[in-house]
């Protein structure tokens, strides 16, 4: 950072609308946004102290990584650990995307609980699977075992026969591949389907009925 004899050399527009690119006379540069600029009361050719640009930077970039933050929501939900890894990877520090996530979380602008029944939502209509998956699926993209838990616990209250309408429609997918009562087996193991539940629906498959019916519910596995 700049000691206190750094003064203004330039500010103009960015290539980002609505940004100004700073230059300081020590040769380093930073972006704001040109009404955070403008509020400042800094200008071309005045001292301006460490203090004074620490907090212009911050406040700056946690706007613009909020801007960011807000697009990326518009188009669906994200959990927060997937905002901060996609934050970051655009160059916001820990400190500004830490302050916009926890602003957002406020608002109701980002929820994790939300993120997780709507993930859980999509994965089930792109590709059905057990409740042991869709729980690690969570946990991996960062939502904490209590929350991902809770949101498949509703899941099971609205849709009781959720996971036998999963086991059936994997069958049928996987079924479009291979015949084989190993692989066909062995793939929905893969989709964390239980042994017993996996027999039942290769059993049925056979002898041409369904999968499984909601009288033969999946023994749900603990969260």
């Amino acid at each position: 950072m700049p000691d206190n004899s750094l003064r203004v050399t330039s500010a103009a527009a960015g290539t980002t609308p609505g940004v100004i690119e700073v230059a300081l006379s020590d040769g380093s540069r930073f972006f704001v946004l040109a009404a955070l600029w403008r509020r400042s009361g800094m200008e071309e050719g005045r001292p301006c102290s460490v203090a004074q640009l620490e907090r212009l930077q911050l406040e700056s970039e946690a706007a613009l990584a909020e801007q960011k933050a807000v697009a990326l929501l518009a188009r669906r939900e994200y959990s927060r650990s997937e905002l901060t890894l996609r934050l970051q990877q655009r160059g916001y520090g820990e400190t500004a995307v830490a302050t916009v996530l926890d602003r957002l979380s406020s608002r109701g602008l980002q929820d994790d609980a939300r993120f997780a029944r709507a993930w859980i939502e999509s994965r089930l209509r792109r590709r059905p699977q057990a409740r042991r998956q869709l729980l690690l699926g969570l946990r991996a993209r960062g939502v904490a075992a209590a929350v991902a838990g809770e949101a498949l616990d509703a899941y099971d209250r609205d849709n009781p026969h959720w996971q036998n309408d999963a086991l059936r429609r994997a069958l049928e997918r996987a079924q479009r591949g291979s015949c084989d009562g190993r692989r066909l087996a062995a793939r929905l193991a893969r989709l964390g389907f239980e042994p017993a539940a996996i027999r039942r629906a290769l059993g049925r498959s056979a002898e041409g009925g369904d999968a499984a019916g909601p009288e033969d519910m999946i023994a749900r596995t603990d969260s």
